[in-house]
């Protein structure tokens, strides 16, 4: 019988583990990821739009006004960079990356304040309003919970990537996180393939596999 592939041709043992553990009911595909993200995308930067526009009003633009910081006011708030972001990495990778992505933006992301909020007792010099317990926090919880979608080489790359962005953004660097994590995972990702470095699946259960 022909053994189980991986996402890149190369045999894969954690796809036995799902054939004969668990039937997976649906199957997430790429381009479902990729039309998922552009429908919310297109729907947020439509709310921003009438948002902004001194012409063009919409019955959820109170509701949102009202939950933006006050320097996002007059500009296109954070929120939307979420989804764009992901959706470019669903056009440029495939969906355990993707995933892999999600774990950095919601749970590292939360731990690292969480932990930061709650033990943080030793502020890093070039940027203040970070301290080492979060970031230590956040990093650990990137490395075990991305690891589980593309293994460990990549997951603990990924997550001294997010330790980096998450010390250096926004307040260093004026980029948005939900646009710098994206954009350098991607790098990343496209590094790794040149070095020949797969990222392979090792949660048996996920619908991705």
């Amino acid at each position: 019988d022909r053994v189980p592939e991986d996402m890149f041709g190369n045999p894969n043992g954690s796809s036995v583990v799902v054939n004969l553990t668990y039937e997976v009911p649906f199957q997430v595909t790429q381009s479902f990821i990729i039309m998922l993200f552009y429908g919310i995308s297109s729907l947020f930067l439509l709310l921003e739009t009438t948002r902004l526009s001194n012409n063009i009003h919409f019955f959820l633009n109170h509701t949102i006004q009202r939950t933006l910081r006050k320097e996002e006011l007059d500009t296109i708030a954070a929120y939307v960079y979420m989804p764009v972001g992901y959706l470019f990495i669903a056009l440029t990778c495939p969906e355990t990356v993707i995933i892999g992505v999600f774990c950095l933006s919601a749970f590292a992301d939360s731990a690292a304040a969480i932990v930061g909020i709650k033990f943080g007792k030793h502020k890093i010099d070039i940027n203040p309003k970070k301290s080492w317990e979060g970031l230590i926090g956040g990093f650990a919880t990137a490395a075990v919970t991305t690891s589980l979608f593309v293994g460990p080489i990549w997951g603990i790359s990924a997550a001294l990537l997010f330790a980096v962005l998450d010390l250096l953004t926004p307040t260093i660097i004026k980029i948005n996180d939900n646009i710098s994590v994206p954009v350098f995972t991607v790098l990343l990702f496209f590094l790794f393939n040149i070095l020949n470095i797969n990222a392979v699946c090792y949660l048996p259960i996920t619908p991705f596999c």
